[in-house]
């Protein structure tokens, strides 16, 4: 996620994590808060097995972003024949699954959603993550591809 705000100052760093801390602490302050989202967001990829971070300093903005360990359930048996797995992949997009594609380049998103069409999938383009998430809520999506 990208903040086009005023940054952070190398020295306050340390405080991006804490719970109920502000970079920014003076009571004439611009932005407000509680201090509790990046901590709460810590602690859930932390959960998750992942990490986060942040880059930049001030007065550039900043950017913030986080790991996870995701690992994709196999379609088929890993000693699954080239028929098998073909099969398995045309009963899945012959189905009513409906994919998601988020991705702000609009070339990629054709692409994705071209060959997605080829494969027998219905699916949608998003060109910004509030975009996919606005959209993630009105319809049921399978699949999401950013």
């Amino acid at each position: 996620m990208r903040d086009t705000g005023p940054g952070v100052a190398p020295e306050k760093v340390h405080l991006l994590f804490r719970k109920f801390s502000q970079v920014d602490a003076s009571t004439s302050r611009k932005h407000g808060g509680t201090g509790l989202g990046l901590a709460i967001s810590k602690q859930l990829v932390e959960a998750m097995g992942g990490s986060i971070g942040f880059n930049g300093h001030e007065p550039h903005g900043s950017t913030f972003w986080f790991t996870l360990p995701l690992t994709l359930k196999p379609l088929a048996r890993p000693d699954a024949s080239e028929r098998e797995i073909a099969a398995t992949w045309g009963k899945f997009a012959n189905s009513s699954a409906r994919v998601l594609v988020a991705d702000d380049n609009i070339i990629n998103q054709k692409v994705a959603i071209r060959m997605l069409e080829k494969l027998g999938f219905r699916s949608d383009a998003a060109a910004t993550g509030r975009e996919a998430v606005q959209m993630f809520g009105g319809r049921a999506y399978d699949v999401t591809l950013s």
